[in-house]
């Protein structure tokens, strides 16, 4: 069935469930702070270590210090933009129904004159259809603000985890080596031990 576009009943209709459209969607949006959360958890658990072997050793390992800066720099800017993501923005609601069928009736009968219930109802039907469609245009682009900022904030995210990853796998690597390298001294020093114990025998 074609819809009638003109008439103010489907126009009231269509904004009123874009409306809702919207807000759910935006909500959703802001729902999604838990996923950022989630990957800075991850990365926090070997940042302070990061930081501190890169400071030691950092002369020694030169491509370490180079990934731990570019992990910086890709975490500085997802917080950026998750801070602004987390921002409150304005979102438009509704007077209450009252306000339409009984305030701006009132305000029609005594300012305009106007006393025909069917000429009444097109005045309200036209301020109330005005409303809703700033409060549809305003939620939608706030969705979209939202929207974007948690794109690029989730996108710089996911980028820190490449340079994360190889300081990750440099990091054990040399902790492996400095546990293995432990190992074989206190080996040393107990075969020291005992060729002395024996040559004093």
């Amino acid at each position: 069935m074609a819809k009638d576009f003109l008439e103010f009943e489907f126009q009231i209709e269509l904004n009123e469930r874009s409306l809702d459209k919207y807000h759910g969607l935006f909500e959703q949006t802001m729902g999604k702070i838990s996923i950022i959360t989630l990957l800075y958890s991850i990365i926090a658990i070997y940042a302070v270590q990061f930081v501190s072997f890169a400071i030691e050793k950092g002369n020694m390992y030169t491509f370490f210090s180079f990934c731990l800066l570019f992990l910086l720099i890709f975490l500085i800017v997802s917080i950026y933009y998750t801070f602004r993501f987390l921002l409150p923005i304005g979102i438009s609601y509704l007077n209450s129904p009252k306000y339409f069928y009984t305030d701006i009736r009132k305000r029609y009968e005594i300012e305009k004159g106007i006393k025909r219930p069917e000429i009444l109802n097109k005045y309200i039907q036209a301020t109330y259809l005005n409303e809703i469609e700033k409060a549809v245009e305003n939620n939608y682009m706030a969705f979209k603000r939202k929207r974007r900022l948690f794109y690029n904030a989730f996108k710089f995210g996911l980028l820190t985890f490449i340079p994360y990853l190889l300081c990750l796998a440099m990091y054990l690597s040399y902790k492996e080596e400095e546990k293995t390298h432990k190992v074989e001294i206190v080996n040393l020093e107990a075969m020291q031990k005992k060729v002395d114990s024996r040559s004093k025998n």
